[in-house]
């Protein structure tokens, strides 16, 4: 008896990382390349260290696959897609106030700026 329980232990010991990982396929490998693109650019102008990154690539990736998933579930509702969005963004924000040093927030806040003007001009060409 004890060697059947000693083995069910050990097995779900070897099995506990797998199911840890399975919300990292969550995301495509599209959206994945994407995500380490936006984590490897916000990691030079915030100027983070290796841990830091973990964390906000870990962040992002739980954004994108939570906004995924909103753009998929809410087709056809825009007045209700945008109110989700908003809180994904919150909570975003939110977590990386957890994590970034205050001299890292405000380089944040002027990245998010520079990126919103990048994106601003960039809808404006396409019109």
């Amino acid at each position: 008896m004890k060697r059947i329980l000693s083995f069910v232990v050990f097995a779900l010991l070897l099995t506990a990382p797998a199911f840890a990982q399975v919300g990292i396929l969550d995301v495509s490998p599209e959206l994945e390349k994407k995500c380490t693109s936006i984590t490897q650019a916000m990691t030079q102008k915030l100027q983070l260290n290796e841990p830091v990154y973990i964390q906000l690539k870990a962040l992002n990736r739980k954004r994108m696959a939570k906004t995924a998933e909103l753009l998929r579930s809410y087709t056809n509702n825009d007045s209700l897609l945008h109110e989700k969005l908003q809180e994904v963004e919150l909570d975003y924000e939110q977590q990386l106030i957890n994590f970034l040093s205050p001299k890292q927030l405000e380089a944040y806040a002027t990245y998010r700026k520079d990126a919103s003007e990048t994106m601003f001009a960039a809808a404006k060409e396409k019109m």
